[in-house]
């Protein structure tokens, strides 16, 4: 029942966080059912097998189904990702050693206890995507001020280098250094935030330009835009340029919302916020800070 699971459903490009981690976690799930029914099934298999001739063969299985499936999944709209088959692997240990087994119980229990840590180690982002989720939302209309490492996650670095710097900020202590590089499009994007912002006037962010005259784009989609073919004249894009030391940019949202050609942009249901260069002769560095939205 769970096996077609890894090829349909479950989560897409624009899905949170918190869903995305949470599926990851069926690797576990699976395997760890999986190898505890092989184990209870009285198969010629593990017949008559030791306790280490029981786990290799458990662990060879879950290995050799677990990189069937990753091929299996290149030729779908799932990516191939080799942190899945840690994922297998520790679901088929923990189906293994929390299955009845013939093993001396002090070991059993260090290694139920080892697992168990293990375990929660693979809950550790999914915990943190929804402290920050939660987090994201208290703050709003304020979308992204740095202050904390893990806002970095609400962004996606695109051909662009992002981490959170200390070496300037327009308020607070932290902001976004970004790195574009000299490909024919360089960015990054706002990629996980609240999405209503149809009672709000303007988009306000700082940036920094620490040298000389840059034009950037900024671009601003909505959720029909992702389920047609993206073209140019069905978003917002606003190219602009930055003066040496920090720019203050004030984006009417109205303009947002008549941007597109043919329909009014969706300002309830925004699905990103992108920022590019284009085609530099030589890498440029902003420092991104303050993103908010004014009413």
């Amino acid at each position: 029942m769970m096996f077609p699971l890894f090829f349909f459903g479950g989560p897409d490009y624009y899905s949170s966080r918190t869903f995305k981690n949470f599926w990851n976690l069926g690797h576990v799930v699976f395997f760890a059912f999986f190898v505890h029914l092989l184990l209870i099934e009285d198969s010629r298999l593990f017949r008559k097998k030791s306790f280490f001739q029981k786990l290799v063969y458990c662990l060879l299985i879950s290995i050799v189904l677990g990189v069937a499936i990753e091929l299996l999944q290149s030729g779908t709209s799932r990516n191939v990702d080799i942190t899945d088959l840690w994922r297998d692997v520790l679901g088929a240990l923990i189906g293994f050693f929390f299955s009845p087994l013939s093993l001396n119980k002090q070991l059993l229990k260090v290694s139920q206890v080892v697992l168990i840590f293990l375990l929660l180690h693979q809950l550790i982002p999914w915990f943190m995507t929804l402290a920050d989720e939660i987090n994201a939302r208290d703050q709003f209309p304020m979308l992204s001020d740095f202050e904390s490492d893990i806002e970095l996650t609400r962004w996606e670095s695109g051909d662009a280098s992002i981490s959170i710097s200390n070496a300037l900020a327009y308020s607070g202590n932290n902001s976004l250094k970004v790195d574009f590089g000299t490909e024919k499009y360089s960015g990054f994007g706002l990629k996980y935030f609240p999405n209503d912002w149809s009672k709000y006037n303007n988009l306000f962010l700082a940036i920094y330009n620490e040298g000389e005259t840059l034009k950037i784009t900024i671009r601003i989609h909505d959720h029909l835009h992702t389920q047609g073919e993206q073209v140019f004249s069905d978003r917002y894009n606003q190219s602009m340029a930055l003066e040496k030391g920090w720019n203050n940019i004030d984006i009417s949202l109205e303009n947002v919302a008549k941007a597109p050609e043919t329909r009014r942009l969706d300002l309830s249901k925004v699905s990103g916020l992108g920022i590019f260069v284009t085609e530099q002769s030589a890498p440029k560095t902003i420092f991104l800070d303050t993103v908010k939205l004014l009413r």
